[in-house]
């Protein structure tokens, strides 16, 4: 039986540090104020870690031959910017570099500003970067298999013979700008390795013990293969820590868990151990997120063997959320017939004691979902939910969420209006599946569009779609149809008010025969002026 873990010293500290520090927010210069061009440009690809050296790199390699080689020099050169910051007591480090402003800078941006306005604009809606990454892949292979298997790829391709050099050439170019910048994350983590070196020169005896394991870590991953529980968490905090949006963690106790074992068996870790780095590297996701986002991670449910998923790190996550004592990460526990009581009844007082981070996902209805809408069979259990509930596949998937924005209930009363003569209720919502499905049409062709507008102007920090299958594979992008998977998720509001609005229809038309559907709508469009009675029986006897 699991016994809950208590939280320690060093994470009620960093709670407190992290609390104080900076946020990505759209109230300062990450979000380049209120100029709608240039926020539109590059709004969800990257979120903009720093907004001067993202523009000074963009202009700076603006004679590239491409847009998309363009944004990914430029994000290497904004990785080989940032600073490393190690705050005291972290045992996993990668915090977001976002110093404020001085005077002289804000007067640099206000030029940049005038010279980025020539920059391609494309319009945004809802979210683009709600995904998870395959960071099996990732503590498999490291940054440097990566890189191998792409310059082999790379290396192969016929770039002036044949039938397919126009293939190739778009290969050639996503290849380089992966490359681009999964190298400047070594660059990265051999930075932040001597960093944590000069830290534990002046520091005292036993934080300058944890600082120089912190460089021996950061010698190893992400750029190798991890080995330990400690490296394998590292590398993926490493990995997403610099991509601000909202890029979930996954199912740790999944891809965490060989690790684990690993070390506990041998004595490397102790539980008590393993749940402050879990802590530790779920306070780290307060600081990387805008602050009205949310970001996901998955725990139990089916495994890829068919079996249960059901260990130490699933309950560690779990009691994670009542340490770090913050609204992010959402964590979703994925219920199955087989989930134990005693693991539900533990999220359950999780929740109760005040900790509201944990919420429940039904993975049977989940799972056949996905089926039914063409996932494969050996894919529909690993799901997660992309930040608030949006359903996708973890590692194989380009997610766009949130958008359009539909008023449902408008949508019904255009049908109304536009069918004043209909005659029953099945006619009725047989027009309003007819309306919704074409502005889902509509709706389809605008994003494929958009999609293929992105990826020709260098939407998309390639590092993205090296950790997404197939793109590698493809040697195409994440909006070049590199994914496996494309999920679109338009967000219907008003839902409820449509299915109670049917039913007064129902009943007060085609059952009561009370009026005709002309003789309310005319009501309705006067909103029940003069019609005070009308509209309290519909609200108190239907």
């Amino acid at each position: 039986m699991y016994q809950p873990l208590p939280e320690m010293p060093r994470i009620a500290s960093l709670r407190e540090a992290y609390s104080k520090g900076r946020v990505a927010s759209f109230q300062d210069q990450y979000s380049i104020g209120e100029d709608q061009s240039i926020r539109d440009r590059f709004y969800y690809a990257s979120d903009r870690l720093h907004t001067i050296p993202f523009m000074k790199g963009w202009l700076k390699y603006q004679k590239l031959p491409t847009t998309v080689l363009r944004r990914s020099y430029t994000e290497a050169y904004v990785l080989d910017q940032m600073q490393p910051i190690i705050e005291d007591g972290e045992l996993i480090v990668g915090q977001p570099d976002l110093p404020l402003e001085t005077e002289e800078e804000q007067k640099e941006l206000d030029a940049l500003i005038e010279a980025f306005r020539m920059s391609p604009h494309i319009d945004i809606d809802g979210r683009a970067d709600h995904l998870s990454l395959d960071y099996d892949k990732l503590l498999r292979l490291g940054l440097q298999g990566m890189i191998d298997e792409i310059e082999e790829r790379k290396g192969k391709l016929d770039l002036l013979h044949g039938e397919d050099i126009r293939t190739n050439t778009q290969k050639d170019e996503f290849y380089e700008g992966c490359l681009v910048e999964l190298r400047a994350l070594v660059r990265m983590a051999e930075r932040y390795a001597q960093h944590a070196r000069e830290l534990a020169a002046s520091a005292e005896a036993a934080r300058a013990a944890e600082l120089e394991e912190i460089a021996r870590v950061l010698d190893r991953v992400p750029r190798y293969p991890a080995r330990t529980f400690r490296e394998a968490l590292q590398s993926v905090n490493f990995y997403t820590f610099n991509l601000t949006g909202c890029v979930m963690a996954g199912r740790p106790d999944r891809y965490l868990y060989p690790y684990y074992q690993h070390d506990l068996g041998r004595g490397i870790i102790t539980q008590a151990q393993a749940q402050e780095l879990v802590d530790n590297f779920c306070l780290h996701f307060r600081n990387r997120l805008y602050t009205f986002s949310t970001c996901g991670i998955a725990l139990g449910g089916i495994g890829d063997d068919g079996e249960l998923v059901e260990n130490d790190l699933t309950y560690m996550f779990l009691t994670s959320a009542s340490h770090f004592k913050y609204p992010i990460p959402t964590l979703g526990l994925t219920v199955t017939p087989k989930t134990s009581d005693a693991l539900i009844a533990y999220a359950l007082k999780i929740n109760a004691d005040g900790f509201m981070n944990i919420v429940f996902f039904n993975d049977e209805a989940i799972s056949q979902s996905l089926l039914r809408h063409g996932v494969d069979e050996k894919d529909i259990h690993n799901h997660i939910h992309a930040a608030c509930v949006e359903i996708s596949v973890c590692g194989k998937t380009n997610m766009w969420t949130t958008c359009p924005w539909v008023n449902a209930l408008q949508l019904l009363l255009d049908v109304l209006h536009e069918n004043l003569n209909c005659e029953s209720t099945e006619k009725l919502l047989g027009l309003f599946r007819q309306a919704v499905k074409r502005q889902l049409e509509e709706i389809v062709l605008r994003f494929n569009r958009l999609f293929m507008e992105r990826e020709r102007n260098g939407c998309e920090p390639l590092r993205l779609s090296c950790l997404v299958d197939d793109c590698i594979r493809e040697g195409r992008g994440l909006y070049n149809g590199g994914a496996k998977y494309r999920f679109l998720s338009p967000a219907y509001v008003g839902i409820s008010n449509v299915i109670e609005s049917i039913a007064v229809i129902d009943s007060l038309i085609f059952q009561q025969e009370r009026m005709t559907l002309r003789e309310l709508m005319e009501i309705v469009d006067q909103d029940f002026e003069g019609n005070e009675s009308l509209r309290r029986y519909i609200i108190e006897k239907i």
